[in-house]
């Protein structure tokens, strides 16, 4: 199952704000090792950064998994939102079956 995770942080937590912040994001571990580690398929992770605000499509059989990713990545205070989404074509054979 695939998800939309949209991730956001507080303007005075943006690692670019703080050199202590900034180190401990940037010694902690990539998404690609993260992901590797809780068997979750990462399809794309892309930053708006004048807005705070990470999105990322990941897909996984388990629920567990992406809140193991999504924890293991959180080294600064985040709100996620985390949506069931379906592949714009398969979305569309579902709808000729209702």
């Amino acid at each position: 199952m695939m998800f939309h995770v949209t991730a956001r942080h507080r303007p005075e937590d943006c690692p670019h704000r703080s050199p202590e912040v900034e180190a401990a994001v940037s010694s902690h571990r990539s998404l690609a090792d993260m992901a590797a580690e809780t068997g979750v398929q990462v399809h794309i992770a892309v930053s708006a950064a004048p807005d705070h605000v990470f999105y990322a499509v990941l897909e996984s059989d388990d629920f567990g998994a992406i809140r193991r990713l999504l924890d293991a990545g959180h080294v600064i205070p985040q709100e996620f939102d985390i949506v069931p989404v379906l592949p714009l074509a398969e979305a569309f054979q579902y709808r000729r079956q209702w």
